[in-house]
């Protein structure tokens, strides 16, 4: 370019790092492919932004992580593997309301304690697998649709889990894809 005849280069790296330790899903990770009220099919994310609005070239223009201000809540640690009496929740097992009322019944932690704001962290024992990335990855136990519902309606902040997914992995229902993250 120029009189000077400028060269210049750009780095573009596009790469998947998949889950290579803790990390904090953004607004902009999951979304829904939605047909519009005109007919056209969007891809739809948080509070109804499109892709178009959400997705950019170098990362998304919307929803990124870096707008999170800090976050000071109650934590509230949900033991299931210690409610099951296991060292580690078999692959594949499906979290469920009534193992999360057990266990907060377990810890003292009445439901009716929960404020709106607190911050769910669930243990399913998943994090002793974390030095044997094959077994990590395989079928993590996690939240079913209907626990989600639960934090939900319980108005979380935010959930977190010592395996990577958080929710089941494979959902129960085989059409399903990673339905509680959305």
């Amino acid at each position: 370019m120029g009189k000077n005849q400028l060269v210049g280069n750009d780095e573009f790296l596009c790469t998947e790092v998949g889950q290579v330790g803790t990390r904090f899903n953004g607004l902009a990770h999951i979304g829904k492919r939605v047909m519009m009220s005109d007919g056209s099919v969007k891809d739809v994310y948080y509070n109804g932004l499109t892709g178009e609005e959400v997705l950019g070239t170098y990362g998304v223009r919307e929803l990124g992580i870096e707008t999170i201000r800090p976050v000071v809540t109650r934590g509230i640690v949900i033991d299931i593997a210690g409610e099951n009496s296991v060292r580690r929740l078999p692959k594949g097992y499906e979290v469920t309301v009534d193992d999360i009322r057990r266990a907060l019944a377990r810890q003292k932690i009445s439901e009716e304690s929960i404020r709106p704001g607190d911050a769910f962290f669930f243990r399913y024992g998943w994090s002793s697998l974390w030095s044997d990335p094959q077994q990590y990855n395989d079928s993590p136990a996690g939240t079913g649709l209907a626990a989600a519902r639960w934090v939900v309606d319980h108005h979380a902040t935010m959930i977190g889990s010592d395996s990577w997914s958080s929710e089941v992995i494979s959902d129960p229902d085989p059409e399903l894809a990673f339905p509680v993250h959305q």
